[in-house]
């Protein structure tokens, strides 16, 4: 079900046809009800749809949508639901979110300014969930650390890759033998 909407949610921004394939209703209503309730009248530019997005060396992902929504940069992710959820239940969508504008920012020296969350679920009910601000700065404080500690480990491997390269320059190939171990 999730796929199908996303697909459908996809033909829209695409402005392609729009018609639900049989036995797909649901999946279709759902799509209708992100587009008519977060899309529409919200969504000013598309910039990428199944954005593949990558801090180097650290992680992959693929967000929904990047572009700008009510004058802000944005990173969209979709997501479908049997019952509503409440915001407090929601840290795995906004750590993916932080992650993805991260991401987004290292590697295209961009400034994301949020991340939204546009949910459907299956009785049709819309929610959003909005990470910017405080709310983004507490996200990516609460993992820093980890982020911090690989920065410092890859700072080490590119000064052990320097030495090692600079001692099988100056032909000391025990010593630079010694470095790969």
């Amino acid at each position: 079900r999730g796929d199908l909407m996303h697909g459908y949610i996809e033909k829209f921004l695409k402005k392609e046809n729009l018609k639900p394939q049989e036995g797909t209703d649901k999946a279709y209503e759902m799509a209708k009800v992100i587009i008519k309730n977060g899309l529409e009248n919200n969504l000013e530019e598309i910039w990428k749809t199944e954005a593949v997005l990558y801090f180097p060396d650290r992680y992959l992902g693929i967000t929904d949508l990047v572009g700008i929504m009510n004058s802000k940069t944005t990173i969209i992710d979709y997501k479908q639901s049997n019952n509503p959820k409440q915001e407090k239940y929601c840290d795995d969508y906004f750590l993916q979110l932080a992650a993805y504008i991260l991401a987004h920012d290292r590697v295209y020296n961009t400034k994301i300014s949020q991340g939204i969350i546009l949910l459907a679920t299956e009785s049709f009910m819309f929610q959003r969930f909005v990470l910017d601000g405080e709310k983004l700065e507490k996200v990516w404080k609460k993992h820093k650390f980890d982020l911090e500690e690989f920065r410092k480990l890859e700072q080490q491997k590119q000064e052990m890759e320097l030495l090692f390269e600079s001692t099988k320059q100056k032909g000391d190939f025990d010593f630079a033998a010694k470095l790969q171990y």
